[in-house]
């Protein structure tokens, strides 16, 4: 099947399906390339699956905390300093502790709701830095991660098929939602299937070329900035990611390139009082020039003294101080996870942030929360259609969640001038009720609720699967072979679909290589070659 269009959504309900098993079961023939070809021989795998997303359902096979700071970004495995915890209650038992329970000590303080109503979701905004979008889908901490579990044995390259991000995955499963325009990059190479969001196919964003808040920036720019910083403060509002304790590995980390840098910087005092070496050091930095300067002359008044040690190590210690209260100011961490579930028996890998936890310091998808804002419905005749839009919002954040298992939410809405009005959690189930009794309409015949969104999931994964299948038959699985899969709207909304382009062999290297780092490819080389030894 050449395209997948919007118009399969109304063929994926429970009696058009059985319907279409009953009439291949009674030796009925289709044309693989119509919707009801791939249906029935690709879809259709006996009726216990009909309505069964994975066949594995979502296991986490490792997480992270990444840390940024003045040093360099890393990645720590295994490491839960990232993972924020909720200081607000969800669930059903909301506020309500048993009489018999002790909350334990450790345990960082609840906040209420009520405590939180009325912040001002703005606060802050003045030194807010948007991330780039190269940074934003960047794929690099994911291939990172399958190197770790493969050098750790846990898992083998054999065991991955397609491999992404859950952003990537999320806006596939948006498209019947969101109905946008959008291309990924998909590559097939050395039997894997690589999903990369093709984000310099879209228009230059205005927000990536705007100074924080500069006055002659569009109204509109900085609203939809605003809309961005107020998720970020939200998040910020109801969680904490010091927990009442510190990462061991995370402290052993900065304590280590605190005393590299501390090492570095007496390298350069000695430097300093030597000026031939220096002038002929091309590679030493200006800034660390001028540091040196400033403390050779500060060492050089402390000669004077009998006391020429203490003061060096005073010095030192001085500047170890500086660097760790920069470190303290500068570093931002942040928490994923790697997951792996499997639709129709093809296995699926991919990174996920995670935003909070319900408990402090317990890895488990189960255990972690999905944090979103939205607008107050407002009242009268405009509240159909932003009652609309909050059914969309709910609809892809109950897919977001699934994708990895997660069950809850918490959901901030916030007035016109940004102020936090209201807070409500939901679990998965709630979702699920709540978009079955009020569903997002692709058409005025075609509802889209949880399990549709997940056919339409099932169906693509597939697709693209057997996509690979016919394209590589003849093709090494060494050399890579580029596709451009973008999403097209047609005049009637229904008739919309997806559609793979190939690429062109000179512009699919330079698309490899911007998708797949040199070590990776090397990395992968190495175990696909190490397999058939």
């Amino acid at each position: 099947m050449r395209i997948v269009s919007l118009s399969i959504l109304e063929k994926l309900s429970l009696g058009y399906l059985k319907d279409l098993e009953r009439r291949k079961n009674e030796g009925a023939t289709f044309y693989e390339e119509t919707q009801d070809g791939f249906l029935s021989q690709f879809y259709c795998k006996g009726m216990e699956s009909l309505d069964q997303t994975f066949t594995k359902l979502p296991t986490e096979i490792l997480n992270y905390t990444k840390i940024n700071n003045a040093i360099e970004n890393t990645i720590v495995f295994g490491d839960l300093s990232g993972l924020k915890a909720l200081n607000i209650p969800i669930g059903k038992r909301g506020n309500k502790t048993s009489k018999h329970s002790k909350r334990k000590e450790s345990s960082p303080a609840k906040l209420t709701f009520s405590n939180l109503i009325g912040s001002d979701l703005t606060n802050g905004f003045e030194n807010f830095k948007r991330v780039n979008r190269a940074e934003v889908y960047q794929m690099e901490d994911l291939y990172r991660s399958i190197e770790f579990v493969i050098n750790k044995k846990t898992q083998s390259i054999n065991d991955f098929k397609f491999i992404t991000l859950r952003r990537n995955l999320l806006s596939m499963l948006n498209v019947p939602i969101k109905k946008e325009p959008l291309q990924f990059n998909v590559i097939y190479w050395q039997n894997l299937i690589i999903i990369a969001y093709d984000w310099q196919s879209e228009p230059n964003d205005s927000m990536d070329n705007i100074i924080n808040n500069e006055s002659n920036a569009d109204r509109n720019t900085l609203f939809l900035r605003l809309l961005q910083y107020s998720g970020f403060k939200f998040e910020e509002l109801l969680t904490s990611n010091d927990n009442g304790m510190e990462s061991s590995k995370r402290t052993n980390y900065i304590t280590k390139n605190i005393k590299k840098e501390k090492e570095n910087i007496q390298t350069t005092i000695r430097k300093a009082k030597e000026p031939t070496e220096v002038e002929s050091d091309v590679d030493m930095d200006l800034s660390k020039l001028e540091c040196a300067d400033l403390m050779a002359k500060s060492i050089s008044k402390c000669y004077s003294s009998e006391n020429e040690d203490n003061k060096k190590n005073i010095i030192a210690e001085e500047e170890e101080k500086k660097i760790k209260e920069e470190h303290e100011d500068n570093e931002t961490t942040a928490f994923y996870t790697l997951i792996n579930h499997e639709v129709n028996d093809i296995p699926v890998h991919f990174t996920a942030e995670i935003d909070a936890c319900k408990i402090p310091m317990k890895s488990g998808t189960s255990n972690y929360v999905e944090l979103k804002t939205h607008n107050v419905l407002p009242s009268g005749d405009v509240k159909i259609k932003a009652t609309s839009k909050l059914q969309k919002k709910l609809l892809s954040t109950y897919c977001q969640n699934k994708l990895i298992g997660c069950q809850d939410v918490v959901i901030g809405f916030r007035t016109s001038d940004f102020r936090l009005a209201s807070i409500k959690s939901y679990d998965n189930n709630e979702l699920s009720n709540i978009i079955n009794n009020d569903p997002v309409f692709l058409t005025h015949t075609c509802a889209l609720n949880g399990a549709k969104i997940f056919k339409w999931y099932k169906l693509l994964i597939t697709w693209i699967e057997n996509h690979n299948s016919k394209v590589t038959k003849d093709h090494s699985a060494s050399e890579p072979l580029i596709y451009s899969l973008k999403f097209k709207r047609a005049e009637e909304l229904i008739d919309s679909y997806l559609e793979f382009f190939p690429i062109e062999d000179k512009e699919a290297q330079v698309i490899f290589d911007q998708s797949v780092p040199l070590w990776f490819q090397e990395f992968t080389n190495k175990q696909r070659r190490e397999m058939k030894s």
